[in-house]
């Protein structure tokens, strides 16, 4: 078992220490605006008590499925918005139950595709996007917040790009306490907000075993405003982002970034409303041009009905096996306000964006069956008590067998129960390597 992390010895018995810093790291987290959508307009004093209570247990308390039921409640109430609560259901895997509820399509979705999207040539996402950003300083990616698949191929890009150079990675989730939380390399409440969810988790977990050095940039309290219109709130907050950036790359200027940040943060040019968002901001203030790539118009929906035309636009003349890009003479397909468009096939399918590219496995467990619906989630062997899981999967009542995506290790796997309740399965689960393209779980 790996350290557990504690307080200093002065304080290690002080309870009225241990809640005063536990309420200073959770208003770290309750502090950026990007979880402004989880009040209701008319409800918003019993949702975000309710909310602090639900947050604090999922990421002060590692208590993801009782943290889970209260949001579910919420949302049933009608007090919590269902947008919110599905970006929370999202982290235990159920994706399924997470685009079934979706009927609209994702922000940012785009217009219809080009008309002569036909003609354009499809090449490989990550090899494209590598070979684009030779020359860059920085390169931005969005996400969907409720898309594990987002933070999967970010994780996959982080790779080739530490390769090519780039040294620093800031994302909007991160907490100021990233540091301190990663000093360990294995990610905990004090990383962040969707940092909970264990595709995020190992995207961290993995730029610090590439050697990045993390940066957060969120709007600081200091830097909110009293306006009460979101225009005006939207205005600030993405300004704050950008001085933010700005003042980590004047601190470290032959440094190379990567951002990773959510929906239209990433827009380098205004929209059609005259919203201005952090990446034009940011251009402006620095004068540095970056390479903005899009996620969300290029991911397919549960439903046909309810998919994007940009995208049913491209699935109809080109043959989506993995994530692709497009290009027409030396022009790249972006989405609205960026440079590319990453676009993703369906699952299932020929690809399956869980096992990104073979380093996740589908790994086959078995354990007794429950009359409660439980949490199975696998921890690395290693790493300490409080550390975010490299899976976990929502389990039905009377389930005895789950499927698990995890990389080649050993793993602690716990069910934990909506009261709280943790049971650790008895044995260490080990993941050994497969030959390439056996894909059958194990």
């Amino acid at each position: 078992m790996g350290h557990r992390r504690t307080f200093p010895q002065s304080h290690r018995n002080d309870p009225t220490h241990a809640a005063r810093l536990r309420r200073r790291r959770l208003a770290v987290l309750l502090a950026g605006p990007a979880l402004a959508i989880a009040a209701v307009p008319g409800t918003v004093a019993a949702a975000e008590d309710s909310f602090e209570k639900a947050l604090e247990l999922i990421r002060m308390e590692n208590a993801m499925l009782p943290g889970l039921a209260m949001m579910e409640r919420m949302s049933r109430a009608g007090v919590f918005t269902p947008a919110a609560y599905m970006q929370f259901l999202a982290m235990t895997g159920d994706a399924d139950a997470v685009e079934a509820s979706n009927e609209a399509p994702s922000p940012g979705a785009g217009p219809d595709a080009p008309t002569d999207v036909c003609s354009y040539k499809a090449e490989n996402a990550l090899a494209a996007i590598l070979a684009e950003s030779r020359e860059r300083k920085i390169v931005m990616i969005n996400e969907a917040h409720h898309e594990q698949r987002h933070r999967a191929f970010a994780s996959l890009l982080l790779r080739g790009l530490r390769d090519a150079g780039f040294t620093h990675f800031g994302a909007e989730s991160f907490a100021p306490e990233i540091h301190e939380s990663m000093a360990d390399g294995a990610p905990d409440g004090m990383t962040g907000v969707y940092t909970a969810d264990p595709y995020f988790a190992d995207l961290v977990r993995q730029a610090k075993q590439l050697g990045f050095q993390f940066f957060d940039y969120e709007q600081r309290p200091h830097q909110q405003t009293d306006a009460t219109d979101r225009a005006s709130r939207i205005a600030v907050r993405e300004q704050a982002q950008a001085a933010n950036i700005k003042a980590v790359m004047d601190r470290n200027p032959e440094a190379r970034f990567v951002i990773f940040a959510g929906y239209s943060h990433i827009r380098e040019w205004p929209t059609s409303d005259g919203s201005r968002w952090m990446a034009y901001r940011l251009r402006h203030l620095t004068g540095v041009d970056p390479l903005s790539i899009d996620q969300i118009p290029g991911t397919p929906r549960h439903g046909r009905k309810t998919q994007s035309p940009w995208y049913s636009g491209i699935e109809r003349c080109h043959d989506i096996r993995r994530p692709l890009v497009l290009a027409d003479e030396g022009r790249w397909l972006g989405g609205p306000g960026t440079d590319i468009a990453v676009v993703h096939p369906r699952t299932p399918g020929d690809h399956d964006w869980r096992l990104m590219d073979g380093y996740r496995q589908a790994t086959g467990v078995r354990f007794e069956e429950s009359p409660s619906r439980s949490l199975l989630r696998a921890f690395v062997a290693t790493e300490p008590a409080d550390a975010i899981p490299l899976d976990q999967i929502l389990l039905e009542p009377g389930a005895t067998t789950a499927v698990l995506h995890l990389p080649s290790g050993d793993f602690r796997l716990v069910r934990q129960f909506e009261d709280g309740r943790n049971e650790s399965l008895p044995d260490i689960l080990t993941v050994t390597s497969r030959p390439a393209g056996d894909k059958s779980p194990r």
